[in-house]
């Protein structure tokens, strides 16, 4: 006979059983409530499939989102002008790629002047004010310190004045890299696709 067949252990007076010696004689009552316990509750997952569900079929049919691609045309400044744009979810802020940097004092406070070399070949020039100065670490290159201005974008028919960094992007196939600060509560991203959304700044909505 073993040890645990000859004795067992019951509880204190007035304390139920806790831990292996709650289940030591088991009774059919027992084993519901121990598979009711290794189980997930059924109807707590299918109300937690449903509200996923309805929380993304939500906010992929809000008419105040649009839909752009990975890349988009842009117009930047006031008066605008195009420029061929990435769209990056991954960027706190934009950027636009920029050469000779030339900060200037004027009465409004202090500028920048700089030249974009467009990815079809031609150069623009632009002003804008500064905001500040930012400290930018890219993976595998020495921090960099940039100037951080405020520009007008348009992306469709929507024109917000956002912080814009300036960064030298020779060789790349676009001229502005469009970040979170332009995207944020306004558009979703489709990466299968391009040129989405042109842009409409002759009835654009200005923030």
């Amino acid at each position: 006979m073993k040890w645990s067949d000859k004795f067992t252990v019951h509880p204190p007076p007035g304390r139920a059983a806790t831990g292996p010696d709650r289940y030591r004689n088991r009774t059919p009552e027992h084993e519901e409530e121990i598979s009711a316990a290794k189980s997930p509750t059924p109807h707590r997952s299918l109300v937690a499939a449903i509200l996923l569900a309805v929380s993304l079929s939500a906010r992929a049919g809000d008419p105040g989102l649009r839909v752009v691609g990975a890349f988009e045309k842009v117009m930047v400044g006031n008066p605008p002008i195009e420029f061929e744009a990435k769209i990056d979810t991954g960027a706190d802020i934009s950027s636009i790629d920029a050469a000779e940097i030339t900060p200037t004092r004027r009465e409004r406070g202090r500028w920048i002047d700089f030249v974009v070399a467009r990815a079809d070949g031609t150069r623009v020039r632009l002003s804008a004010p500064l905001v500040r100065y930012a400290r930018i670490k890219q993976a595998g290159m020495r921090a960099s310190r940039r100037p951080v201005v405020l520009l007008e974008i348009c992306l469709g028919s929507r024109s917000r004045a956002v912080e814009v960094s300036l960064a030298n992007r020779a060789g790349l196939d676009f001229d502005v890299l469009v970040g979170r600060n332009v995207l944020s509560g306004h558009f979703v991203v489709d990466p299968a696709r391009d040129h989405a959304l042109p842009p409409d700044c002759a009835q654009r909505n200005r923030e």
